[in-house]
């Protein structure tokens, strides 16, 4: 479950496919890169989202769970670590991750079993 205040843009793929036509709220250079199928046998649940420069935005992983941070476009501070677009970032053992924006940022969380 997400925080009421999180403005992640959340599918989850279990074993279902979605298209991209299926991911309201995230924008064409988003969508372009789930063009095709998308189909997982994992419980995985993937999150979006887009920040202005200087936003701060949390998630908290439900129990165990771990995740892995994508940057799509701009860059972002996880921590005391700069990521900018392509870098990825894997979390564990976290209760929760705060990124937040240093430009304009597009990122992808994968929040996994």
């Amino acid at each position: 479950t997400l925080p009421p205040s999180a403005q992640w843009a959340a599918r989850y793929l279990g074993e279902q496919a979605y298209e991209a036509s299926d991911w309201a709220g995230v924008d064409e250079s988003l969508g372009a890169l789930l063009e095709a199928e998308t189909a997982t046998r994992e419980d995985l649940n993937l999150l979006a989202t887009e920040l202005d420069p200087g936003t701060e935005l949390g998630y908290e992983f439900d129990g165990r769970r771990r995740g892995f941070l994508q940057v799509i476009r701009g860059s972002i501070e996880v921590g005391d670590e700069m990521l900018s677009a392509g870098d990825a970032f894997a979390i564990q053992d976290q209760a929760s991750v705060t990124v937040r924006a240093v430009d304009a940022a597009e990122l992808l969380l994968f929040d996994m079993a």
